[in-house]
């Protein structure tokens, strides 16, 4: 059971009259383990209270020993050639989850902006030979463990994005800039703005980490949780457009929505990522996507409001549909403007559906643009 779940049985919910009864109920319902120790802690008291049997308690170690022995706990010591199989299908184990990781890393990117409406050209993909030298800029510009999000195992690896910049072999001038929560710039401005002037292109990683947002910890707004960010953003935009119009793309690192209006169609801001927690490989398939390895195809799994949604909306409304000044709750019911649409995501692709139609005697009839 999860953490809590079984005690919760009694305690929360108030299902049974005691937890020696809500331990049985858990048991004997298929449950085998608790993660919050209250079977461990109660257990014994409910068998010899008679809410439990022996044959309840064999069946849930029956289902954690099946589990063990599949796993090979209890195996015979292994001979010289076996453990040399075993240690080549772990290696290959190994590389086959890194990659599955890499790939979920791309296919989680989302393609927010791509140029303004004066650009001549899509500022993304970059030049690994005209943008080989870039300023990176950010407090998730080296982030690391942020990458893992809220819940995960021990990483064989981490890639932060300033790893993977330069591990594709870019030239990076590197300023955090500030924490993740700081008010205000805790570089000095002067600096920051001539990293930006100097180099071929910038690039900005903010965002959000596990002390803003995770199980337990709600954010009460969706704009960036620190003026720090804010301030960046715009310093480093800035004096990076104010020689040669260099390109600026920011890359947003954050499990739930930050209101990005400001920044949508701000002509000092070419292009925008949301990659949220992309992993232990994050920083791989982000410069890969930076510099065009491959398109993005990901597509938002959550809305992007706009801050005045979450101001003026009550937390505690739990009302779905719209009604009067309510503007109803998620992509099925609310009205409001959003700044970006669930499901939205762009590619640096394009696309054209065509239709062909046949005639009766089944010869080409022509085609036509389907929508």
């Amino acid at each position: 059971g999860d953490c809590g779940a079984v005690g919760n049985i009694y305690a929360s919910h108030h299902y049974t009259d005691s937890m020696e009864e809500g331990i049985a109920v858990a048991l004997k319902s298929g449950v085998d383990s608790d993660c919050g120790g209250d079977i461990q802690a109660h257990g014994l008291t409910a068998l010899d209270a008679g809410h439990l049997s022996i044959k309840d308690i064999d069946r849930a170690l029956k289902s954690l020993f099946d589990v063990q022995f599949r796993l090979g706990y209890y195996n015979l010591p292994a001979s010289a050639p076996e453990l040399e199989l075993q240690r080549r299908s772990l290696d290959d184990s190994v590389h086959m989850h890194n990659d599955l990781a890499l790939e979920a890393a791309r296919q989680g990117i989302v393609l927010l902006k791509n140029g303004n409406s004066n650009a001549a050209k899509d500022p993304l993909p970059l030049s690994k030979e005209k943008h080989a030298s870039i300023a990176l800029f950010g407090p998730n510009a080296d982030a690391t463990y942020t990458m893992l999000g809220n819940y995960f195992g021990e990483a064989p690896l981490l890639v932060s994005p300033k790893q993977g910049l330069t591990n594709m072999g870019i030239n990076i001038s590197y300023m955090k800039g500030c924490n993740i929560t700081a008010q205000s710039l805790e570089s000095k401005k002067d600096d920051i703005c001539r990293v930006a002037a100097a180099s071929a292109a910038t690039i900005l990683v903010v965002g959000n980490n596990g002390g803003v947002e995770n199980e337990g910890r709600d954010r009460i707004s969706v704009v960036f949780p620190g003026e720090g960010q804010v301030e960046l953003i715009q310093l480093a935009s800035t004096c990076a457009k104010e020689e040669n119009d260099k390109p600026v793309i920011l890359i947003v690192m954050s499990g739930g929505p930050i209101d990005l209006s400001p920044y949508k169609k701000n002509k000092n801001i070419d292009a925008m990522l949301y990659v949220g927690y992309p992993g232990q490989s994050g920083g791989t398939a982000i410069a890969e996507a930076i510099y065009g390895d491959f398109s993005p195809s990901g597509r938002l799994a959550t809305t992007i409001y706009p801050r005045q949604f979450a101001e003026n909306v009550d937390i505690g409304d739990m009302r779905m549909r719209p009604a009067g000044d309510f503007p109803g709750r998620t992509y099925r019911y609310y009205t409001g403007e959003v700044v970006y649409p669930f499901g939205f995501g762009m590619s640096y692709s394009t696309f054209k559906r065509t239709m062909s139609m046949a005639n009766d005697d089944g010869s080409n009839a022509g085609t036509s643009d389907a929508f």
